[in-house]
């Protein structure tokens, strides 16, 4: 971190390695308990953090909020511009495509700014909707805590065996490494949940100001760099669930390479399996599939990243659909 640099220097326990190493065993101790938690629960805390957040969006774009009153200054002004530039090229050579292009850009700048909260709601509903509705197809439920939950119940699947004293170090090791593996997995999972929800709350309360920059096409990266941003935390939520469902399912078919019985696809666990030196191999294939799996679903970030990149100019993408309607248009009139 660079935050000394700016004046700010860190307090001493900061820099000590045990400081961060304590931040892990308790997010490892939240999310542990977190599984018990109920999903009606889980389900009830974020509505109304989506309800909080809509209200403070809703005070930040009111009428007497500084913010507001800023925002739509940069509206006025580069409204402003815009005008300006089209009246330019009205004296010089008059481009009716062009005026009305700048026209429909300007109400579309009008109705976010307008229905701002609506409009980045709806987006996220959509996405949550989906994240749901691809989860229910793999296991029939909507539960947003399921498969943190089947993961505990996954790795309390398997036993260790009782063997003599030499190899009880190898069957213990194993089997921590299985332990940790599970509690790694389940970490992820819900690192990758509550990160896109707070992503998309940041994205939210900072994109009302970057919304009037679409209006002109020389600060309109400005506002592309915004969706792009808002659209990442968006498809988050959708890649970490399909990401841990995947993960899910190749625990699930080393789970059962191993006699661990399942009725369906992601049931609970039938029975329990010993760890025994016939099937250590297996089991140590186990650890090696769970370490990619941990590392596929981290991979969510990135995917997420790499498909908000292919929005590219969500600005220069307006324009181009309002000129593909203004030529349909035209060619009926």
């Amino acid at each position: 971190m660079k935050i000394e640099a700016i004046g700010l220097p860190l307090p001493k326990f900061m820099k000590k390695a045990w400081f961060y190493w304590f931040l892990l065993f308790l997010f490892i101790a939240f999310v542990m308990l977190c599984n018990s938690a109920e999903a009606a629960q889980f389900d009830f805390i974020r509505s109304k953090f989506a309800v909080y957040l809509s209200d403070f969006v809703n005070k930040m774009t009111s009428s007497g909020s500084a913010i507001n009153k800023f925002a739509w200054a940069i509206f006025g002004f580069l409204s402003m511009m815009l005008f300006v530039q089209q009246f330019l090229i009205f004296v010089r050579k008059p481009d009716v495509f062009e005026h009305l292009t700048a026209v429909a850009y300007w109400f579309v700048g009008l109705g976010l700014m307008m229905s701002y909260d609506i409009a980045t709601k709806t987006f996220w509903g959509i996405a949550e909707g989906l994240s749901y509705e691809m989860q229910y197809a793999f296991v029939g439920n909507n539960d947003p805590l399921f498969i943190l939950q089947w993961i505990k119940k996954a790795t309390m699947a398997i036993k260790l065996s009782d063997v003599g004293i030499f190899d009880a170090l190898d069957m213990v090791a194993l089997s921590m490494c299985w332990v940790i593996i599970g509690i790694a997995l389940d970490c992820v999972m819900y690192l990758g949940s509550v990160w896109a929800v707070f992503g998309y709350g940041l994205a939210k309360i900072v994109g009302f100001v970057f919304i009037p920059f679409i209006l002109v096409s020389g600060t309109r990266n400005l506002f592309d760099g915004w969706v792009r941003f808002f659209t990442g935390f968006i498809v988050l939520s959708v890649v970490v669930k399909v990401t841990g469902i995947l993960g899910c399912l190749i625990f699930q078919a080393q789970l059962e390479s191993i006699g661990v019985g399942f009725t369906s696809v992601l049931s609970d666990p039938q029975n329990v399996v010993e760890i025994t030196e016939q099937n250590m191999g297996y089991a140590g294939e186990m650890i090696g599939t769970g370490v990619v799996a941990i590392l596929f679903v981290l991979s969510a970030f990135k995917f997420a990243a790499s498909l908000s990149a292919g929005v590219g100019s969500a600005g220069g993408g307006i324009g181009g659909a309002i000129k593909m309607g203004l030529k349909a248009a035209s060619g009926k009139f």
